[in-house]
């Protein structure tokens, strides 16, 4: 009996979002969901991402508006990116710093449970 893989759901915060925007792409496994929260698409990823033009998996994407660290265009630039390697996107933006705010984990909750 053959071993089958599960597919695998990903979630990080800021350089944990990049490991999990990115690390899939590096193997070959089963990727069902991945949420990505004040993270980013590292340098090359995208060009990465952009060779496999058909990706797909489901993503979520949380970012605040005054994020000092990362900012802001990053998230943006990765649903663009995400969206034209087929992926389904959603996205929520707000009005806060370097982390998760109500909605992005009210978001985040919708987007794993429901």
């Amino acid at each position: 009996m053959a071993l089958q893989p599960s597919p695998i759901h990903w979630i990080g915060f800021s350089q944990g979002a990049a490991l999990a925007l990115t690390y899939p792409l590096f193997i070959r496994i089963s990727q069902e969901k991945t949420a990505v929260l004040s993270g980013f698409i590292p340098i090359g990823g995208s060009q990465l991402l952009e060779s496999q033009a058909r990706r797909g998996g489901d993503f979520y994407i949380s970012h605040g508006t005054q994020d000092d660290m990362i900012p802001v265009a990053r998230a943006r630039e990765a649903v663009r990116l995400l969206e034209k390697a087929n992926a389904n996107v959603s996205y929520c933006e707000e009005n806060v710093g370097h982390k998760t705010g109500p909605q992005g984990f009210k978001g985040l909750r919708q987007f794993f449970f429901q």
